[in-house]
């Protein structure tokens, strides 16, 4: 006889289980400071809190759709809940400064055999704020801690919007590679 499957319920449950860990080993993981992109030193362990991409995050996001300072037009609003529904073993994370300001969002979910971390959105607020030029690493911090949490060997960065983008997450400090045939950055944890 062939055991059963877990239904989709069960294993959003049990993914859920497992955000919540990762997010809070991330959390304790984070540097006590990090330098932003304007040269200020940020006690992010004080400031900075990782929760999923709710309802309030979401809302807030849908604020950045006026913004001219914005890159990429992701549709956080209506995309989180059908991403959520097709991908729960996925991986969302939603950046707050001082629990309330929204500093960045990412979604990403395993690759189909389980092994790698895809990451397919992430996005800073387009509005400058304290933790601008952060939102990478804490993701970064974030998706490590959630690939370990799953058994996954590899974090990838799909399909960066654009060179400058691309050479950002490339930067020595982060220790990803590209992938130029398939188009993502990696990085082996």
């Amino acid at each position: 006889m062939k055991p059963m499957k877990k239904t989709h319920r069960a294993t959003e449950n049990l993914y859920d289980e497992i955000r919540i860990k990762a997010r809070g080993i991330a959390s304790e993981n984070l540097p006590i400071a990090m330098i932003n992109s304007a040269g200020q030193g940020i006690n992010v362990r004080n400031v900075v809190s990782l929760t999923g991409i709710d309802f309030k995050a979401r809302t807030q996001a849908n604020a950045w759709h006026s913004s001219p300072f914005r890159r990429v037009d992701w549709p956080w609003m209506k995309s989180v809940g059908n991403y959520a529904w097709l991908n729960p073993k996925r991986f969302e994370l939603a950046i707050w400064y001082k629990d309330l300001y929204l500093s960045g969002l990412a979604l990403g979910r395993p690759t189909w055999s389980g092994n790698k971390l895809r990451l397919d959105f992430i996005e800073a607020s387009p509005e400058r704020n304290a933790l601008t030029g952060l939102v990478t690493d804490i993701t970064i911090i974030a998706a490590v801690a959630h690939a370990t949490a799953i058994g996954a060997s590899q974090i990838r960065i799909m399909n960066p919007v654009n060179e400058k983008v691309r050479d950002h997450y490339l930067s020595s400090n982060r220790g990803f590679s590209y992938d130029k045939h398939e188009n993502f950055c990696y990085k082996d944890i």
